[in-house]
């Protein structure tokens, strides 16, 4: 989980407004951090929003990957041969 929640931290990164900060108090513990939104326009213009989010142990990438269409193919052949032991892990 860890290797899929950095690429994932990644594009967050790369992807978030600059209206929007994100901090990891704990470089080893991505499923935790603080997101610091400060509008520049509109009603809530210098205001400052700020949410501490922790993605859930659950968190399974699996529901999120489009095995139709994989990006790691030998992990989609593996879900596609074994659907039910993947869950007994």
């Amino acid at each position: 989980v860890f290797f899929f929640l950095s690429t994932e931290v990644a594009e967050l990164e790369a992807n978030l407004p600059c209206t929007c900060k994100v901090n990891f108090p704990d470089p080893n513990k991505l499923h935790y951090f603080q997101l610091t939104v400060i509008p520049d326009e509109g009603y809530y213009q210098g205001g400052k929003f700020q949410f501490e989010i922790e993605v859930p142990d659950a968190y399974n990438m699996v529901d999120l990957l489009n095995f139709d269409d994989p990006l790691n193919i030998e992990a989609a052949e593996h879900h596609l041969r074994d659907k039910v032991s993947q869950w007994f892990i």
